[in-house]
């Protein structure tokens, strides 16, 4: 499953989600999903070492693909991008999206 389904089933609860992916390809897949062109969501291509981010962030989530990122870089990025006492989530199981009322 598409990592894209995290930002999906959030995007109800957030004014708006940055979303990060190396393929061009799986971006343009993801767009085509429900809620995946919502205006809320920012799709920024490349991997999470090299993008330009637009911080600061209340929330950063990473799925199963965690493990094939160079964690030295990634992880001082997301301490440097995350605002004092947030939160990182390590998701496993993906959540569906909700249709937002």
């Amino acid at each position: 499953m598409r990592h894209g389904s995290i930002p999906r089933a959030l995007i109800c609860y957030v004014s708006h989600i940055d979303v990060v992916d190396f393929s061009s390809e799986a971006i343009e897949e993801d767009k085509k999903l429900p809620q995946g062109d919502d205006p809320k969501l920012r799709w920024i291509l490349g991997p999470i070492e090299a993008v330009t981010l637009f911080p600061p962030y209340d929330l950063i989530t990473a799925g199963a693909n965690l493990h094939w990122m160079d964690w030295s870089v990634v992880i001082t990025k997301i301490r440097e991008n995350l605002k004092p006492g947030r939160y990182l989530a390590l998701i496993e199981n993906i959540i569906q999206p909700v249709r937002c009322e």
